[in-house]
């Protein structure tokens, strides 16, 4: 079983973060792939390599974005939650640990860090097929409901040599895990989604309709996935087409919409 710590936003000290840390956590608000700038902004206070940010809802886990602080690495993070997903998440505690908060239904200000250490993975296939393939030292979870009914976690992840997380790494991440939620809250819209991914499209779908007829099917498809969270690599999948597509229609619709970023779009829509 994974160690655990605990916090809560109400009780938390007040983190000492630089102005410059701030403002690229504030940079996530605008940004097409926020859990980079949280990835960035982590850092300064951990040394992470790697993120996956996942979506707990009554099926299987899903993963809404992914970032790897090495451009040669970028596809590192999909590539993983693939065989998870396919494989392992049955060996993981966590899904059934944010079923448990989801089922509790109103919004929780607690957050929770899981952590393993490379030999406690509790999965042998799991272990080799992703820790040790890919030189990936233990993970660090944080789990929590920036919304009621949505239940997230912040997957850390880095290089062996780096060594698994330790006790004091945890409470620095603990102290700013509140800023963090409140920045993912607000990036994403949670507050005001549907709590299942398909649903929250569909009915961005139809705002977008309404709000602009003059989009193309295919960039109102493209503005309710990135105003549901989905990031370029993920609706790329999800459509069927190259991430530079979903690029140049994500330019024409925000022309057609007249707005400038994905936060833009989650006012229109939400």
């Amino acid at each position: 079983m994974p160690k655990t710590w605990q916090t809560d936003v109400a009780r938390s000290t007040r983190p000492s973060v630089s102005p410059a840390a701030v403002a690229q956590l504030l940079e996530a608000l605008r940004s097409h792939q926020p859990a980079g700038c949280m990835l960035r902004f982590i850092n300064e206070s951990v040394e992470v390599e790697y993120l996956s940010m996942v979506y707990y809802d009554t099926g299987q886990p899903r993963q809404i974005e992914g970032h790897s602080l090495d451009p040669r690495r970028a596809g590192l993070t999909q590539t993983c939650f693939s065989l998870y997903q396919a494989h392992f998440s049955w060996a993981d505690p966590i899904p059934r640990q944010a079923r448990q908060l989801r089922r509790a239904g109103g919004g929780s200000a607690s957050i929770t860090a899981h952590v393993f250490g490379r030999h406690e993975i509790p999965d042998e296939g799991w272990r080799n097929a992703i820790f040790d393939t890919h030189q990936l030292a233990g993970r660090l979870s944080l789990l929590y409901t920036p919304a009621p009914g949505a239940a997230f976690a912040l997957n850390l992840y880095r290089h062996h040599a780096l060594g698994d997380f330790q006790a004091q790494e945890v409470e620095r991440l603990l102290e700013i895990a509140p800023l963090l939620r409140e920045v993912h809250h607000h990036a994403l819209g949670t507050a005001q989604r549907l709590p299942q991914v398909d649903q929250r499209v569909a009915a961005a779908e139809q705002r977008l309709l309404h709000a602009c007829p003059g989009l193309t099917p295919r960039e109102r498809q493209v503005c309710a996935r990135i105003a549901s969270g989905i990031t370029t690599d993920g609706i790329a999948a999800d459509l069927g087409v190259a991430p530079s597509t979903i690029v140049t229609l994500r330019k024409r619709a925000y022309a057609k919409l007249g707005i400038a970023d994905r936060l833009g779009l989650a006012r229109l829509v939400y």
